[in-house]
């Protein structure tokens, strides 16, 4: 599993006769579908062909709640070992009361509204209020998580040889640096997406932002590594703590399964007539994402006549 940084490419210092057992902390897993589950999930599969032992902790999905595909279960190596825990998103719990409150009979209504302001009146206000919204974001929406993860995972990372963090969700860097600070084992943070400059945190209060800043400094301090997925990205980290030392920051890319496309069609041919071409975006649009390059590139061509529209 190669991967780059700003010295030439390494390769794990892995012995294939010896055996390393890996923490991941990783909180969103299959048959959780969601596109970071995929890197993940990939890496547990090539760390067990590295030779390593993988134990991986993880939430228990909500069913109903989040979208859950059982082929991706499927595809977690027999050997690899994942500790799911219960927990509780107060955040929703506003939500299933005023679930409630539109189920009740207008008469109840009417009788709340008449008097002194009903519960589900005050939890309303409580979702809307300065102090929701700032406990809603520590780090993200599940931080409830952290202290079960850490029960959970503290005897487990005592038996294991480093621990690695995978964000987001942030949280997972917090456990991380917990289980990293009770058990003294060495800890690696990959950085699937930014964490300070994410452009989903951007309506953060200023107090928020500076917990946050200040939870990934402390993550970056105790790491022994920390991923990033890209090099400019990498670059972006490493000028921001200049006091850590370069090798701390590496490059791991995003990658293709090769044993998942073997045996697909050889690479379109171009075809008269020309045959529809249907493209596909795998991913999420959010900030300052947009297709809208594509969709003018795509214009241009029709305009000048190099693509025919189907009919």
């Amino acid at each position: 599993m190669p991967f780059s940084n700003a010295s030439p490419t390494l390769e794990p210092n892995l012995n294939p006769s010896g055996c390393h057992r890996v923490l991941m902390v990783t909180g969103i897993f299959p048959p959780l579908s969601q596109v970071g589950v995929l890197r993940s999930l990939k890496f547990s599969k090539y760390l067990t062909e590295f030779g390593c032992k993988v134990d991986v902790l993880a939430y228990k999905p909500r069913i109903g709640v989040e979208n859950i595909d059982e082929s991706l279960a499927r595809e977690i190596p027999s050997s690899v070992r994942v500790h799911r825990t219960n927990w509780i998103i107060p955040t929703s719990v506003p939500a299933v009361f005023a679930r409630k409150k539109s189920r009740e009979s207008a008469a109840t209504r009417n009788r709340n509204s008449a008097g002194e302001e009903s519960p589900y009146g005050r939890l309303g206000r409580f979702r809307s209020s300065g102090f929701y919204r700032f406990m809603r974001h520590l780090p993200d929406n599940i931080s409830p998580w952290i202290p079960m993860a850490i029960l959970r995972g503290l005897p487990i990372a005592l038996r294991c040889d480093c621990i690695y963090a995978s964000a987001p969700p942030f949280s997972t860097h917090v456990i991380g640096l917990w289980l990293h600070r009770l058990t003294r084992k060495p800890l690696i943070v990959d950085f699937r997406d930014p964490w300070i400059g994410n452009e989903g945190y951007s309506s953060l209060s200023p107090r928020n932002i500076r917990l946050h800043e200040r939870w990934e400094r402390s993550a970056i301090r105790a790491a022994k590594f920390a991923i990033s997925v890209t090099d400019p990205r990498r670059d972006i980290m490493a000028g921001r703590y200049p006091g850590e030392p370069a090798e701390k920051f590496v490059t791991i890319l995003n990658g293709v399964d090769h044993e998942e496309i073997a045996g697909l069609p050889v690479p379109l041919e171009r075809t008269l007539p020309p045959e529809p071409l249907t493209m596909s975006y795998f991913g999420s649009l959010y900030g300052s994402r947009t297709p809208q390059p594509l969709i003018d590139a795509v214009r241009t061509l029709k305009e000048a006549g190099q693509l025919i529209p189907r009919s």
